[in-house]
C-alpha cells in the first residue's frame, strides 16, 4: 500500500507554521477561476460528487484497479487492485483549454495533431500540476487522474453538468458556447469546498440535431447522423471518456477514430468568433432554434468548414497558441 502518486501530499501550509486557508465555497471558486486563467487555461467548473454524480466515475479506471469512494483513509491511497479516496473528496474541477485554432483547421492533414498534442501534452500537465500545488499551498489537496488525462470519468457527462459546455454529436466532446469543440481538458477532484457551477441551456444540443456538419464530413463516418437516442451500438466502443448507454444523445465510434481533429475543426462554434454570422449564431440559438438549419447552411456556404492547407499556417504569423483573442474574453 502507498499513496496514490497522483496526490502531492497534505496541504502545505502546516509545513510553514501557516494557518489554512478558509473562507466561503463561492469565494474559494472564485479564487480558483482567477487561477486557471493565470495559469493557461480559459474555463473552470466545478461538479458536486453527490448519491448520483457518483455515478459519473468509472468503477475500473483505466489502468484496471476498482475506484472505492468514500474511504476514511487519511489520505488518497493506492494498490495494485484499487484506488481509494477519501469520503472528504466532495469536488470535481473541470478545466478547459481551447486548441490553436489555426492549426486545427488543417484537419484532417497531420499538422492538425499538433493542436491536440499541445494541449493535452506539456501544456495539460503544468496546468494539472500548478493548480494541484496552488491548492496544496491553501492546505488542501488536490488528486489528478493518471497522465492528466479524465480517465477516472465519463468527462462529457461532467462537463455537462458543471457548465462547462452542451452534450453535442461528438459523443464524449463538449460543445462550449465560447469557444466550441475544439479544447483539451484537465481533471482534479478536492477536498477544497468549492460552489458548484450549474448546468447551461445555450441551445447547442438543439443546433446539433439539425447541423451535422461533423458527421457529414468525418474522413473515417466515426458519428452518427442520426437523432440523439438511449441506445448504444453495441458494435461501436465508445471510449473510455463516454458512458455507453446511460444518456439520450450521440456517441463516436472510436474503433474508426484516428483523432484527426476535423470534426472539431469545422463545428460552427469552433469557427472564426469575429465573423458576423458566429456572432448572430450564438446570440439567437437558445432563444429561435427554428433558424438552426439555417445557420448550418450559411456556415458551410461562407467556406467555414473547408481544409486550411499546411503552407497557409506557416505563411502566417499565429496569435499566441494559435487562439484568436476572441476566445479568450
Amino acid at each position: 500500500m502507498k499513496e496514490y502518486p497522483e496526490v502531492l501530499g497534505e496541504g502545505a501550509t502546516a509545513s510553514y507554521g501557516l494557518t489554512k486557508w478558509n473562507d466561503t465555497p463561492e469565494n474559494n471558486l472564485a479564487m480558483l477561476q482567477v487561477a486557471v486563467r493565470h495559469y493557461g487555461a480559459r474555463d473552470l467548473g466545478v461538479l458536486e460528487l453527490d448519491g448520483n454524480t457518483k455515478k459519473l466515475l468509472h468503477k475500473v479506471v483505466a489502468g484496471g484497479q476498482r475506484l472505492v469512494l468514500d474511504t476514511d483513509d487519511a489520505m488518497p491511497v493506492v494498490t495494485d487492485s484499487e484506488i481509494r479516496i477519501p469520503s472528504r473528496f466532495k469536488y470535481i474541477i473541470a478545466m478547459a483549454q481551447p486548441n490553436s485554432h489555426d492549426v486545427m483547421k488543417s484537419a484532417p492533414y497531420h499538422l492538425a495533431l499538433a493542436a491536440q498534442q499541445q494541449n493535452c501534452g506539456p501544456l495539460s500537465y503544468y496546468r494539472t500540476f500548478v493548480m494541484q500545488e496552488f491548492i496544496r499551498a491553501l492546505g488542501w489537496t488536490a488528486l489528478a487522474p493518471p497522465s492528466a488525462n479524465p480517465l477516472w470519468m465519463s468527462s462529457g457527462a461532467v462537463d455537462s453538468l458543471a457548465g462547462m459546455g452542451e452534450h453535442c454529436r461528438l459523443g464524449a466532446s463538449t460543445n462550449s458556447p465560447d469557444f466550441g469543440t475544439g479544447a483539451f481538458r484537465n481533471y482534479l477532484i478536492t477536498d477544497l469546498p468549492l460552489a458548484p457551477t450549474k448546468p447551461i441551456d445555450a441551445g447547442m444540443f438543439e443546433f446539433c440535431k439539425t447541423c451535422k456538419i461533423c458527421a457529414d464530413l468525418c474522413p473515417v463516418s466515426a458519428l452518427s447522423t442520426e437523432d440523439p437516442s438511449w441506445e448504444g451500438d453495441p458494435n461501436i466502443s465508445p471510449s473510455l471518456l463516454d458512458v455507453p448507454f446511460a444518456y439520450k444523445g450521440w456517441r463516436f465510434n472510436s474503433y474508426r477514430c484516428y483523432k484527426c481533429s476535423r470534426c472539431q475543426a469545422t463545428c460552427p462554434f469552433t469557427s472564426e468568433r469575429e465573423a458576423m454570422i458566429h456572432t448572430l449564431i450564438t446570440g439567437t440559438i437558445s432563444t429561435t432554434p427554428i433558424f438552426n438549419s439555417f445557420f448550418a447552411t450559411m456556415d458551410k456556404a461562407f467556406g467555414y468548414s473547408e481544409i486550411r492547407h499546411p503552407d497557409d499556417f506557416w505563411g502566417n504569423l499565429p496569435p499566441m497558441y494559435g487562439i484568436p483573442a476572441a476566445y479568450n474574453q
